[in-house]
Order: C-alpha cells, then structure tokens, then sequence
C-alpha cells in the first residue's frame, strides 16, 4: 500500500483578529475535514499581547501552524491621509517577499 504525503494548504491573512480568526476557522477545518496539512501566514500590526494570547487559546500545534509575519515598514510609502484600504494594500503587496521567505 502506498502512503502519500497529506496535502499542504498556505492560508494569508492580512492584519486584525477579525480578518485572523476567519482564517483560523477555515484552518481548522481543512484539517478536520479534508487531513490537509495547514499553515497560516499571519501579517501582523501591532497585535497585542492579549490578541496573541487569543490566537493561543484557539489553535493548537497539531491542528495549524502559525507564522507571524511582520508588517512591513510603510513609512514614505504611505500618507497619513490615505485610506485605510490603501495602507492595507500596500502593507500586504509588501509583505509578500515576506511570505515567500516564510515558507523556504
């Protein structure tokens, strides 16, 4: 009988809970339902430790893989008057380089 290597699932959420915690959730479920192998790449802001210990409290190891990725340094990229959309835009197309060294 042949084994196979479960399938790999990279799930990106960009910064807040309330775009993490959906992620999470799908995460989770990959894994339940379909024995995907997950890893999610958490672009982060200035998450608290309290956020961080709400992430803790919800996922365990065997079930997902964090990587908390930094947010990218967006001084004289963006002005303090753009949207928030643009910022979040241009935050996550920087963090993109990020990801792909994540994931080496």
């Amino acid at each position: 009988m042949e084994l196979h290597e479960p399938t790999h699932v990279v799930l990106l959420s960009s910064p807040g809970l309330g775009h993490l915690m959906p992620v999470i959730e799908l995460g989770k479920r990959q894994v339940l339902h379909h024995s995907f192998k997950v890893t999610i790449l958490a672009v982060t802001s200035q998450t608290s430790r309290t956020d961080m210990q709400i992430l803790n409290s919800v996922l365990t190891p065997s079930l997902c893989r964090i990587i908390n990725i930094p947010s990218p340094d967006l001084n004289g990229i963006v002005d303090e008057k753009d949207c928030m959309v643009t910022r979040l835009c241009i935050m996550m197309r920087k963090a993109v380089s990020k990801c792909h060294h994540a994931l080496e």
